[in-house]
């Protein structure tokens, strides 16, 4: 078990050094699951979407506050993604338009 874990940290420091997400340990978890693991927190890939499912309402929570929090950072991204795809910018409006003006026509 020695070995497996100084393996575990040799392919983690491996991946850390090719910049990669996600590196593969070949060990089981804490709760079983021999799966991808992230590099930066050594978390389990398979855990991380466990908890995501179980837990919707405190990852929306995150996000609205992390939203409110950076509101200006947000704003200035949104302005920039606008101007670097202008083409896309333009198809989604021109989408979403439509899309509320049948909803409009359904209603009437």
């Amino acid at each position: 078990m020695a070995n497996q874990s100084k393996q575990a940290k040799r392919l983690r420091e491996q991946a850390r050094r090719n910049q990669l997400i996600r590196y593969q340990s070949g060990e089981p978890c804490g709760n079983g699951h021999v799966a991808e693991r992230y590099v930066k927190t050594n978390t389990c890939v398979e855990c991380l979407r466990q908890w995501r499912l179980n837990n919707p309402t405190k990852i929306a929570n995150y996000a609205k506050e992390w939203q409110s929090a950076n509101r200006a950072h947000l704003r200035e991204y949104h302005r920039k993604w606008r101007n670097d795809n202008k083409e896309r910018w333009s198809a989604l409006l021109q989408k979403s338009y439509k899309t509320r003006r049948a909803k409009k026509q359904a209603k009437q």
